[in-house]
């Protein structure tokens, strides 16, 4: 959870605009530029704003706001502020003159106006879904209100001034409140502006330092500077980095996020148009590189290795260290050690390589508090230090041990938890002693923490994914798990065929772009295209996350939650036990008193072991049909709907000794799934395309999303989801087909039916060209290139691949 600057400034430059902060996606504190940042679409959502005080800086949005979303609100914008700040509101703008007073409009269609104004005083809280806030008092020209914004889970705090000038009231707060992790204050102009700072009631730098030294005790807080004057910007600039005071101070501008636990990340800043355009196109394409070639790579040890050879690149730092979270989640342990000035390129690989592992925790189990990388992956923090050596706040032992050992100096380090699809640490980025273009060591730069987050967020995503693939393939039950943005567990079956599907399509693809005088000699895939198919496969059952489990893997053909063959035998046990009841009843009344009746308690009891051998006899029967089968004949169903007419007595209420629904389950003619539920199933790949569609792929692997969503579509028309014919279907797409089919019909691990030996699969596969749905070419390509016996040798059980023809 952050807070998002969307003008920070105290006035309006080219990239510097009028204070206005976005604190959960419905709320604004100040409105100095919300439609320009936000635009309108954005705009729509927000549902009140927070004033500090009525200077035009501060409000100049709320009316263009409320005129531009008027048409489309469905209820009043609230408007908040102290009363001397709402009425000077209604006075001065909402008055007719200047603009429409809106609090006397209604909303189209609706009774609610326009807006509404809401006043609040110093020491009021207002909740708010995510977050908390309570008003205090600022030291300004007008009355203004600074705001604490507390977030609602965490109790983390951020403390924003308002427009001030000194203000024990805001210093005495944030030593009282440990809570506050960061305060934002209100610094204006250079310190040779010192009288302007006092008569306009805003801070100079020095006017600044003289209060933080006189009344801020804690240590531990993060200062940052906003509402800076753009026509003193570099003045006062050059003050603040030279500010005589113990505390770190950021200096906020347009787009700078600040987060409740005390991170802040930066946007870049603004260079020459030329130079800004050039390095950031730069910086986006090495990224994009770097996502490129990491997805590519499918050895862990080796994308450990572009991970060093690409953020070297990226960029220029002598050391470099990377180290994984280890599984139990209690230590780090190194993968790379770098440091190019002394020449050590330690992997974890090397046989006589050996380092000890850091530990998360301490002995008594708390958190590990004293050194860096540690704490970054503990809080999930990144670490931004200039100077290790004058840092107090982490022990750095074992760098300066090395130092010493070495004669090196490391100075500036950044470190970066890298989060994992789960939201687990799973590693921990370091970088040591950032270099300028002459060599010299310098800090990292809040531009260098922005690209690099995102570089080690990549990288954490590629990596987590390739962790938990690498771990799958070992296993002898062949699970898997999709990976991408938003995919969680699916079902364990479809894990295993989707990594086979992937063997084969590429296996299949290798063959093809193989063929130089065949069939295909005209057919030459990119290495592009070689990863759409691969993206492809890994994604094309991605809909499948939405296909309740019991319908996806559904074995029998009265299986839900749980096989109700247990149910119905239940039932056969019930009749079997009435009728058992019933002959003894008969024979206790019978045989004690009318002994002449011997012949009818006989042949009570032949009819009742010919009823039981019967029912024992139909509950095997609809055992064995429980199963599913390629086809069952209308006799057996006409045996089911037969036994469904007997009634059975449960409590005293007559119930079907089989219902209707086990009747329709029972009835299922093909395999154990009945039409409705293969329609729940075949909707899979409808949602899998309107997932698909949402993600952003680069153009090179722009039909990677067509060729899994294409993987149901039939030659002839007749597939789903969208009924293409032959002419839409490109080679990639026929590829997709065939290896989701193929793999389908030789699967060994599918509950609700046995792997087909190649015969079979053949078999069926001629019968599905005879019909138009498959590409007999590729088929027949498939078997007389040997890409078919690669993908059996590889995949298959021996008692599977069998001798076949191909009749089509």
């Amino acid at each position: 959870m952050f807070i998002k600057f969307l003008g920070a400034h105290g006035g309006k430059d080219q990239g510097q605009n009028n204070t206005c902060i976005q604190v959960q996606e419905n709320t604004l504190i100040d409105a100095g530029n919300i439609l320009n940042s936000l635009g309108f679409d954005r705009a729509l959502n927000i549902d009140r704003i927070f004033l500090t005080h009525s200077h035009m800086d501060h409000i100049s949005d709320v009316p263009f706001l409320i005129d531009a979303v008027f048409t489309k609100r469905k209820k009043p914008i609230e408007i908040w502020g102290l009363k001397e700040t709402i009425d000077a509101l209604k006075d001065s703008i909402f008055n007719w003159k200047v603009w429409p007073d809106f609090s006397s409009i209604p909303l189209v269609g609706q009774e609610n106006s326009a807006v509404t104004f809401h006043t609040l005083d110093y020491g009021d809280t207002i909740e708010l879904e995510e977050v908390n806030l309570t008003s205090i008092k600022a030291n300004h020209t007008v009355p203004c209100s600074g705001y604490i914004i507390t977030h609602r889970m965490t109790g983390d705090a951020i403390l924003l001034s308002g427009d001030t000038y000194k203000n024990n009231l805001l210093w005495d707060t944030i030593n009282n409140n440990k809570n506050i992790k960061t305060a934002i204050v209100d610094v204006s102009f250079p310190s040779y502006c010192y009288q302007l700072g006092i008569d306009s009631g805003h801070f100079t730098a020095k006017a600044f330092e003289e209060d933080v030294l006189e009344h801020l005790t804690r240590k531990d807080i993060n200062l940052c500077i906003y509402h800076t004057k753009p026509s003193h910007y570099d003045a006062l600039i050059d003050d603040l980095n030279n500010l005589n005071i113990e505390q770190k101070v950021n200096i906020l501008h347009d787009s700078s996020t600040v987060y409740f636990n005390g991170n802040i990340s930066h946007s870049l800043k603004e260079k020459s148009c030329e130079t800004s355009l050039t390095e950031l196109t730069e910086k986006l394409h090495t990224l994009n590189e770097i996502g490129m070639s990491l997805s590519k790579r499918g050895n862990i040890n080796e994308l450990i290795e572009n991970i060093v050879i690409k953020t070297n690149s990226f960029i220029d730092v002598d050391g470099l260290s990377l180290y994984f979270t280890s599984e139990c989640g209690k230590y780090i342990e190194f993968q790379v050690i770098q440091t190019k000035s002394l020449n050590i390129n330690m992997r974890n690989t090397q046989k006589n390589v050996k380092w000890n592992k850091i530990p998360l925790l301490n002995v008594d189990g708390t958190r590990n508090q004293d050194m860096a990388v540690c704490v970054a992956a503990n809080e999930n923090k990144i670490i931004n230090i200039d100077d290790i050596y004058n840092c107090e706040d982490y022990s750095f032992m074992g760098a300066k041990e090395m130092d010493k050992k070495n004669n090196y100096q490391s100075k500036s380090m950044m470190i970066i938890p890298m989060v994992g699809n789960s939201g687990k640490i799973i590693g921990v980025l370091q970088l040591i002693n950032r270099l300028d273009s002459h060599g010299e060591i310098i800090g990292f730069d809040a531009e260098d923490q922005l690209l690099v987050s995102s570089l080690a967020s990549q990288t954490s995503i590629v990596l987590s994914n390739k962790m938990l693939i690498e771990k799958l393939e070992t296993l002898f039950d062949s699970f898997i798990q999709i990976i991408g943005n938003a995919v969680d567990e699916t079902s364990e079956y479809t894990g295993g065929h989707v990594r086979k599907v992937s063997g084969l399509a590429l296996i299949l693809a290798k063959y093809i772009d193989a063929d130089k005088n065949g069939f295909y000699k005209d057919v030459s895939l990119t290495e592009d295209e070689f990863k759409e198919i691969e993206i492809a496969s890994w994604i094309h059952d991605i809909g499948k996350i939405t296909v309740p489990e019991h319908k996806l893997d559904k074995a029998t053909k009265l299986e839900t939650t749980f096989d109700r063959i247990e149910y119905v035998k239940a039932k056969f046990e019930i009749r079997k036990r009435d009728l058992k009841i019933k002959l003894l009843e008969y024979q206790l009344r019978n045989s004690e008193f009318k002994e002449n009746k011997l012949d009818k308690i006989i042949e009570h009891e032949e009819k009742t072991k010919k009823e039981i051998d019967e029912l024992e006899k139909n509950i095997n029967f609809l055992e064995v049909n429980n199963v599913g089968k390629e086809f069952m004949p209308l006799s057996v169903i006409q045996n089911v709907i037969e036994m469904s007419l007997e009634n059975l007595d449960i409590n005293g209420k007559q119930e079907k000794l089989i219902n209707a629904d086990e009747v329709m389950n029972l009835s299922i003619q093909a395999g154990t799934l009945t039409f409705r539920e293969k329609e729940i199933v075949k909707k899979h790949a409808f949602v899998g395309r309107e997932l698909l569609q949402k993600l952003s792929f680069p153009d090179n692997l722009k039909d990677a999303v067509d060729i899994a969503c294409n993987h149901h579509e039939c030659l002839n028309g007749k597939g789903y989801p969208r009924g293409l014919t032959a002419e839409h279907l490109t080679i990639k797409d026929r590829i997709m087909i065939l290896s989701d089919i193929f793999e389908a019909l030789t699967s060994a691990d599918r509950p609700y039916k046995d792997a087909k030996d190649l015969a079979e699969t053949f078999k069926i596969l001629g019968f599905m060209v005879k019909d138009g749905n498959l590409d007999g070419d590729m088929i027949k390509f498939f078997v007389k290139s040997g890409a078919c016996k690669e993908f059996s040798d590889t995949y298959l059980m021996s008692s599977q691949i069998t001798d076949f023809t191909l009749d089509f």
